[in-house]
């Protein structure tokens, strides 16, 4: 399960979110207000090294994208290596499930197309993170990033071909998108 806890040290207000089905769960609140593409979140997770990741994914009918990433719980609201290898993941998958099944005309759709309407969590717990930035909310660590891209890779190409009616109705999504601009 997940559990978020807030409190707003002015007011000294609390108020404390559960989420027994994880981060699954909490794609699933957050798309609540939203139209989802597809019923069931996806979800992978993996291990390697003493490092493990999570991810869920849902796709919806919105414009924009909604990647909320944790490291040991911790919200990292710059990203870091852990989003970057997400993205280029789910930019490689969608692209190679694209040109395999004659959904792109010509060359290949962008990341921010791609992207458009996705809602995910990506969730890393690794020993010993290494935070950049001024507010140290990035994650550095470059062997996450690879792990994540495995992960993704693996698990959206097994969907995809697992699920076609979705597959497609995600990669129409984004191919509108891309005509869009």
């Amino acid at each position: 399960g997940l559990t978020i806890q807030l409190e707003d040290e002015k007011t000294e207000k609390k108020e404390e979110f559960n989420y027994s089905g994880g981060i699954a769960e909490f794609v699933q609140e957050l798309n609540k207000s939203k139209q989802p593409l597809h019923a069931k979140v996806v979800y992978f997770e993996k291990e390697k090294d003493g490092i493990s990741v999570e991810i869920a994914i849902q796709y919806n009918n919105s414009f924009n994208e909604n990647i909320i990433s944790f490291v040991n719980n911790i919200n990292t609201i710059e990203g870091g290596t852990h989003v970057s290898g997400f993205k280029s993941a789910l930019t490689r998958s969608c692209n190679n499930y694209a040109k395999e099944h004659n959904l792109v005309k010509d060359g290949s759709l962008s990341g921010e197309d791609i992207r458009e309407g996705v809602c995910a969590i990506i969730s890393a717990k690794l020993h010993a993170p290494q935070f950049e930035g001024q507010t140290k909310t990035k994650l550095g660590n470059n062997e996450v990033e690879g792990l994540v891209e495995s992960c993704v890779s693996e698990g959206l190409t097994r969907f995809f071909e697992e699920n076609r009616p979705t597959a497609n109705k995600i990669l129409e999504k984004a191919v509108l998108a891309q005509k869009a601009r």
